[in-house]
């Protein structure tokens, strides 16, 4: 299982660094294919280590994105992703990996053919909060506390009614969960309004603003989270809220990160399964990074949480209520 592991690893690296953010034409009259992608690594270190090393090597992405060109005569295009994904999270012990398993991440097929009615089904990514689970395509070498329980890809079926500057869609996935929304754009901002309803888990209200003003990007994401069950006496909602900024000056792009989480006794941000949540608490992230190239760049980290809870722990396990965390990763996109 390795060496087909690998085999397959040099195949894509082969086709990869052979056509790179290009496109392979298909038979004449019909749609390209884009390859795309990236690839991003560090080191990364947290005074929060109780469930794995204090520092570690990680290879945080690599992943090869293929898709096909929308034309006019071919209603239906594509999109997989195939590689490792593994959606480093903030609140894991250093460089601590979810996902990070070879194999294929995502992939959708799109039809367009209706007016103003778009479906889509396979694999497909999440309109849910803010951050990016790719990290060559994040601000940030790591995930913040809201995203660390938000969705990223699951197997659905999504429609989406086109209305102009605004748009809605419904979608059934599994395990069994539906969600609905609205997304657009009011006066400067693009926006997005989530609900996501899982069967005997949680339900997510989210609301994403993001925009841009010179060399500045800026965005909001407000998450209401209500536990299905209740159990005995504890709580059975959270709150967050996420504040990003980056400002770009020259070649260097500085990215900064605020979080709030309330969770009470529910849990429901907690680092493990079945243990304490924040009660409430603070992440500050700044991640400096430098553009080598278009496609590549070289990123410092810098991360502080806070809780009122003692969830994190040293490398002894004894409880804490607060971590730093740095990392230092190179990345690049193609």
């Amino acid at each position: 299982m390795k060496t087909n592991k690998i085999m397959i690893a040099c195949s894509l690296a082969f086709i990869s660094s052979t056509v790179i953010a290009g496109s392979v034409s298909t038979e004449e009259g019909g749609p390209d294919v884009i390859l795309s992608g990236g690839v991003a690594a560090g080191y990364f270190y947290s005074t929060h280590s109780a469930d794995g090393d204090s520092q570690n090597f990680v290879i945080n992405d690599a992943l090869l994105d293929i898709s096909s060109q929308p034309i006019e005569i071919e209603p239906i295009d594509f999109n997989l992703g195939i590689g490792t994904l593994a959606e480093t999270k903030l609140t894991g012990a250093a460089g601590t990996q979810t996902q990070a398993e070879f194999g294929l991440q995502y992939a959708k097929i799109k039809y367009s053919s209706f007016e103003n009615l778009i479906l889509e089904t396979g694999i497909i990514d999440s309109r849910i909060g803010y951050e990016s689970p790719m990290s060559f395509n994040n601000n940030h070498a790591t995930l913040g506390l809201l995203k660390s329980i938000q969705p990223s890809y699951y197997p659905a079926a999504r429609a989406t009614y086109l209305m102009g500057d605004v748009n809605l869609y419904g979608e059934v996935s599994q395990p069994f969960a539906f969600a609905v929304g609205i997304n657009g754009k009011i006066s400067e901002w693009d926006f997005e309004m989530n609900y996501y309803d899982e069967d005997e888990g949680k339900s997510i209200i989210d609301i994403v603003f993001a925009g841009s003003y010179d060399r500045f990007k800026y965005g909001l994401n407000f998450d209401y989270i209500l536990l299905d069950t209740k159990v005995a006496d504890n709580d059975d909602t959270a709150l967050g809220f996420g504040a990003f900024a980056s400002a770009d000056i020259a070649r260097v792009t500085i990215p900064l990160r605020f979080e709030y989480v309330s969770d009470g006794t529910s849990g429901i941000y907690a680092i493990s399964p079945g243990t304490s949540g924040f009660g409430s608490g603070f992440s500050f992230t700044a991640s400096p990074t430098l553009n080598v190239s278009k496609s590549g760049y070289i990123r410092l980290e810098f991360s502080m949480i806070t809780a009122s809870n003692t969830i994190l722990k040293d490398k002894d396990g004894v409880g804490q209520q607060s971590a730093v965390s740095g990392a230092f990763q190179m990345g690049y996109r193609f």
